[in-house]
């Protein structure tokens, strides 16, 4: 399979697609009024979800042959702990120290939809509190899906890699698809029909994480035209319009979009495969998180701006907003995320390089990522 720089271009799609998402709410946008469209785009997570199963399975998985041992899940673990922790961290201190100096100033941070409280505060620390536990998000509100991420990482790799991996594809996408089923009959029984669990995101996560690792089986044996890309970009646009009142069709959705994109075309590669379009997939990660940051710091600008509320200036907000965003991202990679991740990394080979030389034995290499 080629190198899919494709997906690392629909990453960032999905990326601002949340941030739209988010930011049509922000003062002084609200006339363009898209907020009945960028309602649908919440579901920019769980393509980020469906992704996680493909990319990991073709980045640790490459054959049904590849052994996926003990040593193997701690570097899996280390490396995806490298990944995601040390910018979550970062803006959950961030989060902290803003509702600090809210507290002190005497101005109002609370919301109604998110829970600042200790108990939060450590659940967020241990990257758990998506798992259940509570009934708001917390502090950095989208880091529930990191949580979820953390999840699937701790427990569905394994389950694919030990378990899913020695069955047909056949099989494995039956339980796909049995598992998405329940999930969407979970949701129409206790959530009202929406399948935007966040506080049990765990369970979101689950048949997606799956399903992609499925998807990635199929297209290791099965060539994809360019027709396959023209049905997956159309895909994507019904995903983009799609209401929340129809969530049965997100995953398969997600999937065709995934599918076309993977195998590379001329249309898909002009698209999400471009140097910019790469640029922002390599940086979604750190605009996924700094948005929430940046989303309050301009709403609290625009407020005291006293902007005048039109079509035309609330779209100049946004696209303003936007580019704050991804100047925001693209510090939060080259500064935080990926120092650390090679921090944490070469301190592992480190370690494994000093045990191997105590023991007198040869080590396997080793691949970051």
């Amino acid at each position: 399979m080629q190198k899919i720089n494709n997906l690392t271009g629909l990453r960032a799609f999905a990326a601002l697609l949340v941030v739209v998402h988010h930011f049509a709410d922000n003062e002084g946008v609200l006339p363009l009024g898209m907020s009945g469209l960028v309602d649908n785009w919440v579901w920019g997570v769980d393509i980020f979800f469906v992704l996680s199963g493909f990319i990991l399975a073709y980045t640790y998985l490459p054959s049904r042959d590849t052994a996926f041992g003990w040593g193997a899940y701690r570097s899996f673990m280390v490396k995806r702990f490298a990944r995601v922790y040390p910018l979550h961290l970062a803006t959950f201190l961030v989060f902290v120290g803003m509702w600090l100096v809210a507290k002190r100033t005497g101005h109002e941070f609370a919301h109604s939809s998110v829970d600042y409280t200790a108990r939060t505060a450590v659940e967020n620390l241990l990257l758990v509190q998506a798992w259940g536990l509570d009934k708001k998000i917390s502090w950095n509100f989208v880091s529930w899906s990191i949580s979820a991420e953390w999840f699937a990482y701790l427990f569905v790799f394994p389950l694919c890699a030990k378990v899913l991996s020695r069955l047909s594809r056949v099989t494995c996408g039956s339980i796909a698809l049995v598992s998405w089923l329940l999930l969407c009959g979970y949701c129409f029984l206790f959530n009202g029909g929406d399948l935007g669990l966040t506080t049990f995101g765990v369970l979101r996560i689950v048949p997606q994480f799956i399903a992609g690792y499925w998807l990635f089986r199929v297209l290791k044996t099965r060539e994809v035209g360019e027709v396959t890309m023209c049905i997956s970009l159309g895909a994507l646009v019904i995903l983009m319009c799609m209401p929340t009142t129809w969530p049965v069709l997100l995953l398969p959705l997600i999937l065709l979009v995934i599918a076309g994109l993977a195998k590379g075309g001329v249309v898909g590669d002009a698209l999400f495969g471009n140097r910019v379009a790469v640029f922002l997939g390599e940086i979604s990660f750190s605009i996924y998180l700094i948005h929430p940051i940046l989303q309050i710091a301009c709403n609290q600008v625009v407020r005291r701006l006293h902007v005048q509320q039109t079509t035309t200036t609330a779209l100049t907000i946004l696209i303003v907003e936007l580019v704050v965003v991804v100047a925001g991202g693209a510090l939060g990679y080259y500064l935080i995320e990926v120092p650390a991740r090679r921090m944490i990394v070469a301190n592992l080979q480190g370690w494994r390089r000093r045990s191997v030389e105590a023991d007198g034995t040869v080590a396997p290499a080793t691949t970051a990522s």
